[in-house]
């Protein structure tokens, strides 16, 4: 019994000095706007976070593999002219507005190479990684024109789309080490192929294990 005992807590001792468990969370610093949009509103708390695994390898690396999720709402706003077919010389009759509401749900998959440039209880790190980016919205416009001088109406619709987006990511931080209690803020960049989806996060873990 004894020795059972003493194998399940070496075993466990070992476990942790190999894999980390944790969650992080973060705060969105910047909002992509759609692009031509002459007004966009984000409502949110602007919160992401989840849950977070560390595998320790030799010479202070590892690698850590997160799950962030975040929820909000955006209204964005588009003005564009309206030139009837037949107008003379292509003179401005009217003009339309495009209101666009999207509730949108992001699930986030970073996985990343860290690396601390020192031991003890305070540890500076760098990370450098991939992420990849499943996003959900479900979005209604409506678009009213701004002039009766032609014949126009106005139009409404909805839409579901789902799409995925990889960025690669880059960030700072410091490990505050107590124990096996880690406490890490950070600052992470993710660089999308469109620079309006761009993403600057302040974020802090708090990790169990080595």
């Amino acid at each position: 019994m004894r020795m059972g005992l003493t194998f399940f807590i070496s075993a466990v001792s070992v476990s942790a000095q190999i894999v980390s468990f944790g969650v992080k969370t973060g705060v969105i610093l910047n909002d992509a706007t759609p692009p031509q949009s002459i007004y966009s509103g984000t409502s949110d708390t602007k919160l992401t976070g989840g849950p977070t695994v560390e595998f320790h390898l030799p010479h202070r690396f590892s690698i850590e593999v997160d799950a962030l999720f975040r929820a909000y709402s955006q209204t964005s706003l588009y003005a564009f002219p309206i030139i009837p077919p037949g107008a003379d010389g292509g003179n401005l009759l009217s003009g339309g507005l495009s209101s666009t509401q999207s509730h949108i749900r992001t699930q986030e998959f970073p996985l990343l190479l860290k690396y601390r440039f020192m031991d003890g209880p305070i540890r500076p790190f760098v990370t450098v990684g991939v992420d990849v980016k499943r996003q959900t919205e479900n979005s209604t416009s409506v678009l009213t024109c701004l002039s009766t001088a032609v014949n126009c109406r106005s139009n409404f619709g909805t839409f579901n789309d789902t799409s995925y987006h990889g960025y690669s990511v880059a960030g700072i931080g410091v490990d505050f080490k107590a124990g096996l209690v880690h406490i890490e803020p950070e600052v992470r960049y993710s660089r999308g192929s469109n620079p309006t989806t761009n993403q600057i996060t302040a974020m802090v873990g708090f990790r169990f294990g080595k």
